[in-house]
Formats: structure tokens, C-alpha cells, sequence
């Protein structure tokens, strides 16, 4: 029964359009790794695989965990200077830098991830001939192209071009810049998703500790890096170290943004894989649970992330031997899926 209901995720989501998939606007990490075998509703790229041979879903840092895209604001707040020190480009230059910002903005939003690119390309020719290559604004697009190239499942130029963010942001800005930790982040992110664990782990350390000596031990960038820090090490099987870095993290994103908020939500999701993976299920399901509300209440019930909350959900009554509820999960996930396309 499981089989063949995943079987017919498979099937329904094999037959939604390109496009429609990009509207769907499933997140990043469910997309940018092909697999081998029949792939589970929504999972369309990208698995991670549990011990026991079940699929789950690690939103790690997606969508508000994952890096913002970042602005370009106008040039007196770095000084009105260009980079060769000159007075900087004209009002009329800086406001088509800004719009053209403003639409990779909305793209990246609505998932029109090549319309994003695109035009992150220009506002990055504009940069450069007016800023100059090594500005801290040519730093933050190219910030922003790696993490669109990561959407479209291009990793391995998603991580060039963070390393080159990285070191843009450390040449203007220094290497305990806000800024930087970012880009170190979100390159963390990335390696995690090409399965180099090792350097997942490094650079989310590296990460962490910039956060905490430029924020403190309870800002909410603190707690995402905690967290997903935490994710990796679990990928590793570090399940004791996972498990106190993301019960940390949740602790301090209930205080620093409420219980309902969505990276508080993404923590708990990711808090619940971990539980699962120590086979304690009833805190997984918990965990699910709490996020799932969250999400439908500031998402939809439609919403991407509400299905992916909804498959681990399903996968763990699957692991506690209880196919019904599982299959009544998945039912409700195809229902769900059917009413988008």
C-alpha cells in the first residue's frame, strides 16, 4: 500500500509542467540532486536517506534560514565612494541598481529563478562599472547569484561563487563581518548538499563563531547556524552533539522570535529528524506537529513546506510501524498537490 501510494506521488509529480514546478515553489534542498530510484510526491531531486532506507526532508535552511538575498542600498551608506575612490555613479545609475535588485528580489519570491538570474546579471555589470569588481556590492550579488544558481540545482557553481562572495566580503569588509559569516553559511549549506559533510561541518563552524563574537550567543543567526550545524553533524551520525546544538537553537529562536515564526518552525523540523533518527518518535512527531501548525497558519496548507512536514511525518509512522496513518498522510499530501496543478 505505502508502495504504490508513493508510487502515484511519483507519477503525479513526473507530470507537472517545468514551469508549473518552479510556481509550485518547492524548496531548494528537494531539487538539486538527481536520484536513482522512483521519486516520493514532491522529493523531486534531492533526498536524504535515513538509516533504515526511508526518505526525509531537511528544509536546512531554506527560505529565511538559507542566506537573503541582499540589497544594494544606496552609496553613502559605504561612504558615497566608489571603489577607485572616486564620488561614486549618478542618482539615475543607483536607482536602476536598485530596481533591478528589487526584481531579482520578487523573482526569487514567486521561485522564477531564471528571471532572477538574469537579472542579477545585469545589476551586477551595472555594479561593477560603477562600483567597481571588489565593492562590497558586487560582493552581496554575486551573494545572491550563487544562491539563485542553488535553486536551479547548479552546486557546484552555486559554491564558486560563494567562495568568491567570501572573499569580496573579506577584502571590503573583513572576515568578522556580518556579511561574511553569511556567505560562509551559505556555502556550508551548499556543501552539505553535495554530500561533502566534513566541509559542511567546518564552515558552519566557522560560521557560528563570527555570529556569536559579532551578535552574541542568542541572535537568531546564532540559533540558524546552531541548527543546521547541528543538521550536518547528524548527517555525520553525530546524533548527541545534533541534538544539544538544535534543542540550543530552539530555545533561543522561541525567545527571539516566538514559538511561532518560521525559522522556529524550520528548527523543529530539523529537531525532528533528529529525534527520529535517535528513534525517539513520539518527540519527532511532536516536533512535526508543532511546526506544521506553524507553517499552515503563515504558509497554507499547500505550501511546499507544509508537505515536506507532512512526509516526515508520514515516514515516521512508517519507522513506528503504523502504515495506516502514514498512508492516510500521504493521501492527504496528493490531495493537497492535486488542488495546485
Amino acid at each position: 500500500m505505502a508502495a504504490s501510494l508513493l508510487k502515484k506521488m511519483a507519477d503525479k509529480c513526473r507530470n507537472v509542467s517545468f514551469r508549473r514546478f518552479q510556481s509550485l515553489q518547492f524548496p531548494a534542498t528537494f531539487r538539486n540532486v538527481p536520484i536513482p530510484r522512483f521519486r516520493p510526491f514532491f522529493v523531486f531531486r534531492r533526498e536524504f536517506r535515513s538509516e533504515q532506507g526511508y526518505w526525509d526532508v531537511d528544509k536546512g535552511g531554506s527560505e529565511g534560514v538559507d542566506a537573503k538575498i541582499q540589497g544594494v542600498s544606496k552609496p553613502e551608506a559605504s561612504g558615497g565612494e566608489g571603489a577607485d575612490g572616486g564620488t561614486g555613479p549618478g542618482q539615475e545609475v543607483i536607482e536602476e541598481i536598485q530596481i533591478l535588485n528589487g526584481r531579482v528580489n520578487r523573482y526569487y519570491r514567486e521561485g522564477m529563478y531564471v528571471e532572477a538570474l538574469d537579472t542579477a546579471h545585469r545589476a551586477h555589470e551595472l555594479i561593477i562599472t560603477h562600483y567597481g569588481e571588489r565593492h562590497m556590492f558586487a560582493a552581496s550579488i554575486v551573494n545572491n547569484k550563487a544562491l539563485i544558481n542553488k535553486h536551479l540545482g547548479k552546486l557546484e557553481e552555486a559554491g564558486r561563487m560563494y567562495k568568491i562572495s567570501m572573499e569580496l566580503y573579506h577584502d571590503a569588509v573583513g572576515s568578522e563581518h556580518p556579511s561574511y559569516a553569511t556567505a560562509t553559511h551559505n556555502l556550508a549549506l551548499v556543501e552539505r548538499l553535495r554530500g561533502s559533510t566534513d566541509e559542511a561541518i567546518r564552515l558552519f563552524s566557522l560560521a557560528l563563531d563570527i555570529r556569536r563574537k559579532v551578535h552574541g550567543p542568542e541572535h537568531v543567526d546564532v540559533a540558524v547556524s546552531m541548527h543546521n550545524l547541528g543538521s550536518a553533524l547528524r548527517d555525520k551520525g553525530d546524533l548527541d552533539q545534533a541534538l544539544n546544538l538544535q534543542e540550543n537553537a530552539l530555545v533561543i529562536l522561541r525567545r527571539r522570535v516566538s514559538t511561532e515564526h518560521l525559522s522556529t518552525a524550520t528548527c523543529m523540523n530539523a529537531l525532528g529528524l533528529t529525534h527520529k533518527r535517535l528513534e525517539d518518535f513520539e518527540k519527532a512527531l511532536d516536533m512535526y506537529t508543532r511546526a506544521l501548525g506553524v507553517q499552515r497558519r503563515e504558509l497554507g496548507a499547500r505550501h511546499s513546506e507544509c508537505l515536506a512536514t507532512m512526509h516526515n511525518m508520514a515516514e515516521c509512522y512508517t519507522n513506528m510501524g503504523d502504515e495506516l496513518k502514514a498512508n492516510v498522510i500521504r493521501e492527504e499530501i496528493l490531495r493537497l498537490v492535486d488542488q495546485q496543478t
